[in-house]
């Protein structure tokens, strides 16, 4: 920046400084989340509402989607308690939904569904972005992996890996598929927390 000779280099170099800075707290962060995830298995659960934590996360990401034309609908939105570690379903929800938002097309859409079934309770997101290869579908939750057709991307690969953990540590089930005819579909599941008495 000091050695900018005019007004327009300057302002081009220190937005390439903002991009970067603002990657490297993103890679930061992500790492955080994940060496938390690691390190938390043994610690207290309590129970939350996720559909008021898929609330509040969409009200978060509410610029991105609008930048973006995206249309966002929520399809199902029943009922579902789960137990927590931390705020471990929050990144779990984050991490999904920046996901969609980032793959989906302009003016794309994304899905989200919430509801019980079989004493399980079920968080889906589905965008209509490209999806994965099925060669690579298998590896997406490994650290630091990115598909060949988002290396240009400015993720690091960690999300996904970060969901892995979470859903380990919290007996949850982490499903990943490509749709029909185009796009991703990010489930969850983990066994609801009954609050009603069993007698």
């Amino acid at each position: 920046l000091d050695k900018a000779k005019d007004e327009a280099t300057r302002q081009e170099r220190q937005s390439l400084l903002f991009n970067s800075a603002t990657r490297l707290q993103r890679l930061v962060s992500q790492l955080l989340d994940l060496a938390r995830s690691q390190a938390s298995g043994q610690t207290q659960q309590h129970p939350v509402e996720l559909n008021e934590l898929v609330r509040d996360q969409i009200s978060n990401l509410i610029e991105l989607v609008d930048k973006k034309g995206i249309d966002i609908s929520v399809t199902r939105n029943e009922p579902v308690v789960l137990l927590n570690t931390y705020e471990q379903l929050q990144h779990l929800i984050q991490n999904a939904l920046s996901n969609a938002i980032k793959f989906a097309p302009q003016n794309g859409k994304i899905v989200i569904q919430l509801y019980p079934e079989n004493k399980t309770g079920i968080f889906c997101v589905t965008d209509n972005g490209p999806g994965v290869s099925k060669q690579e579908l298998a590896r997406i939750t490994e650290p630091f992996f990115r598909s060949a057709e988002h290396q240009t991307g400015t993720g690091a690969g960690l999300g996904l890996a970060i969901c892995q953990e979470i859903a380990e540590n919290l007996g949850g089930v982490l499903s990943l598929s490509n749709v029909s005819p185009n796009g991703f579909e990010f489930k969850y599941s983990q066994r609801l927390h009954l609050t009603e008495v069993q007698h």
